[in-house]
C-alpha cells in the first residue's frame, strides 16, 4: 500500500476442474497472490487492496482497474500485443510504426544515466531523440 507503484494481474487457474482466478499485486520486491472464483470488480474488492490504493497501478486493460480511484498506467507489454494484433489483422501500418517507436524509446530510455530519476529520463530522452532527429535530416549535432 505504501508503494507508489504496483502492478495487478489475474490469470485462469484450474481448480478441481473449474476455471477460477489467481489475482495478483506486486512491486519490485513482493507479490500477493489471491485465489477467487470471479475475474472482476467483486473478486478485486475481495482482495482489499485496490479499494484502498491510491499510487499508481499498471496494468492490462481490464475495465474493472478503471473502477478504482488510483491512477492507471497501461503495461507495455500489453499495449504491444493490441499493436500487433491491430497490424496483423487489419494491416493497419500505423500500429507498426506505433509498435516500434515503443520499442526505440524503451532502447533509449535503458540507456539513460541514472534511470531513477524520472525528470533526468525525460530530459535526456528528449535530448536522445532530437539528436536522432538531426540525425535523419541530415544535421551533426556534435
Amino acid at each position: 500500500m505504501k508503494n507508489s507503484v504496483i502492478n495487478g494481474d489475474e490469470t485462469g487457474i484450474n481448480v478441481g476442474g473449474q476455471r477460477e482466478q489467481c489475482h495478483l499485486i506486486s512491486t519490485k520486491k513482493y507479490t500477493y497472490y489471491f485465489h477467487h472464483e470471479g475475474r472482476g470488480f467483486k473478486a478485486m474488492n475481495k482482495m482489499g487492496v485496490l479499494p484502498k490504493y491510491r499510487g499508481i497501478i499498471v496494468h492490462d486493460f481490464w475495465k474493472s482497474y478503471f473502477k478504482y480511484k488510483c491512477e492507471h498506467a497501461l503495461c507495455n507489454v500489453h499495449i504491444q500485443r493490441e499493436l500487433k494484433q491491430i497490424y496483423e489483422k487489419h494491416k493497419q501500418e500505423w500500429a507498426k510504426e506505433m509498435s516500434d517507436l515503443l520499442y526505440e524509446i524503451k532502447e533509449h530510455a535503458d540507456c539513460v544515466p541514472g534511470k531513477r530519476n524520472r525528470k533526468g529520463n525525460v530530459s535526456a530522452l528528449r535530448k536522445a531523440c532530437k539528436r536522432k532527429e538531426l540525425r535523419e535530416n541530415g544535421v551533426d549535432s556534435a
